[in-house]
């Protein structure tokens, strides 16, 4: 996790523990080379998206 809108610091550190009990499960629907970011970024833009999308450098 690298930032988080919306969510206090005490929140942050509620979410990191809980990653690492493994409580939590990533929700990652499509990984993207860099080069297909545009694509990605159209279909966040079209609200085409359940997940999260990863951009592969």
């Amino acid at each position: 996790m690298r930032g988080s809108v919306g969510a206090s610091l005490a929140d942050a550190h509620t979410v990191m523990k809980m990653a690492a009990a493994g409580v939590l499960r990533g929700c990652v629907e499509t990984e993207y080379p860099l080069e297909q970011v545009n694509e990605a970024l159209a279909r966040l833009a079209a609200g085409k998206v359940t997940g999260r999308l990863v951009i592969i450098p």
